[in-house]
């Protein structure tokens, strides 16, 4: 698509191209920066100026151009002009494209400024300090956005504290090793030079490069579903699924049956994160993915009213619309944790037994019925709220009962690595005891009055 083209489908990208680019600071940036550059390479050589382009790269890109893509929506928060753009004929890509884009072009004008500088100067390996530098600035951009209108959504009252927030987080994401040497020297000790995935040998700069391009996607996609729920249009968790499927066929390549067969021989077996493979590394992310869309997702009253009354309607379009979005990657999980514990019972490794996956399942259980019951129970400051309650159960009480009971309560806390029964039972009863008590209260006293 033209560029023309572009600007007709997303009014939203041409608003803010009219704001950005300004005839005055069309002018100014390539004045201040051939001034600095200029004195720079004069004083002290080309190769000082070349640091400093990079450097200013770096600053424009990552860190004022996480600002920028924060405050593409802060401001329309703080503005109170949010609710405009929601009624408006604009469509989901059209608002996220046209305030990510929109929102950083003059940073984005000013790289390619320092870009073309950095050209001229000639300096070594000037590709890759380009490239690293744009990956950097995309990563930052793409996930201050996301992340200030992943916290909108949970509360909208503090949007300036939101969008230097989502800031920092963009900072952190998109860190440039090639500015900033920590991460190269972390990879250098390592001494990680090929991935073998799927038994296929990649680069790892290529491929680590290419996992970072899919991750920018994946959350220029995450806000733009932000965005179409925020629209009033109601999906169900089809982005998530979508990421739950990317996620496990792209960690499932990393781990072969061979090398999981190589572990349990080591004298690790006990671990069950590393005994088996696919199947435990599976289960793994499939858990992880879980509790991140649990703590990533609101919990709405009204939704979950509609869903059970789809459900006992078995209109099952309704229950997918209003389904919450931890429930794809919750079955996953637990389609991993059985094929795992299948795969325990059928070896002769003693432990774990394969009563652990299915016992650490019914924790995961109990642990979704509490976060949905603590966010529904507590309006605000939620997240403190589940942070003090996982805490209390994961480290607090298990320390404290730990040495008096002998070690005996301990599978009321954590999946035990024994065959005991009651390291079974115990997290189930949890489970159901939570679910329960959840249900009740989430009845509806008059259904009709929600719609």
């Amino acid at each position: 698509m033209s560029a023309v083209g572009l600007l007709g489908v997303s009014p939203e990208l041409q608003r803010n191209l009219w704001l950005e680019l300004t005839p005055i600071r069309l002018i100014a940036a390539p004045l201040v920066l051939f001034v600095l550059l200029g004195g720079v390479g004069s004083v002290f050589g080309a190769e000082a100026a070349a640091r400093v382009a990079v450097l200013l790269l770096w600053t424009l890109l990552s860190l004022w151009g996480s600002r920028l893509a924060a405050e593409s929506f802060g401001e329309e928060a703080t503005g109170r002009t949010w609710d405009v753009q929601r009624l408006s004929a604009q469509s989901a890509w059209g608002l996220t494209l046209g305030k990510l884009i929109g929102g950083t072009a003059y940073v984005w004008y000013g790289a390619l400024i320092s870009a073309a500088i950095l050209l001229m100067l000639g300096a070594e390996t000037v590709g890759d300090m380009l490239g690293a530098a744009t990956l950097a600035g995309l990563t930052a951009q793409s996930t201050a956005f996301f992340t200030v209108l992943l916290l909108h959504r949970f509360d909208d009252r503090a949007p300036r504290a939101h969008t230097t927030f989502a800031q920092i987080v963009g900072i952190v994401a998109g860190w440039n090793s090639h500015v900033l040497a920590l991460p190269a020297q972390i990879r250098t000790m390592a001494g990680v030079h090929t991935i073998d995935w799927y038994g296929f040998e990649f680069p790892a700069d290529s491929f680590f490069t290419m996992l970072q391009i899919a991750a920018i996607l994946w959350l220029v996609f995450g806000a733009m579903r932000i965005i179409r729920r925020e629209l009033g249009f109601q999906d169900g968790p089809f982005g998530w699924t979508l990421y739950t499927l990317y996620t496990l066929v792209m960690v499932g390549g990393f781990v072969s049956d061979a090398l999981g067969s190589q572990i349990a021989t080591g004298g690790l077996a006990t671990l069950p994160v590393i005994a088996f493979g696919v199947q435990s590394l599976l289960g793994v992310a499939a858990f992880a993915l879980t509790y991140l869309a649990a703590f990533g997702t609101p919990v709405s009253r009204i939704a979950l009213v509609k869903l059970r009354a789809a459900a006992i309607a078995r209109d099952w379009r309704g229950v997918w619309r209003n389904l919450p979005a931890w429930v794809p990657s919750a079955v996953a999980a637990m389609v991993a944790a059985i094929f795992l514990s299948l795969r325990l019972a059928s070896s002769a490794v003693p432990e774990p037994s394969a009563a652990t996956p299915i016992a650490a399942l019914g924790f995961l259980a109990r642990d979704l019925g509490l976060i949905v019951g603590l966010r529904l129970a507590y309006r605000r400051r939620t997240a403190v709220t589940l942070l003090v309650t996982f805490l209390f159960l994961y480290a607090l009480l298990p320390a404290l009962l730990a040495r008096p009971s002998g070690g005996t309560l301990l599978p009321l806390f954590y999946p035990g690595r024994g065959a005991s029964p009651v390291g079974l039972v115990l997290p189930w009863l949890e489970a159901f005891a939570v679910w329960f008590f959840g249900w009740r209260r989430s009845a509806p006293r008059g259904v009709a009055a929600v719609y």
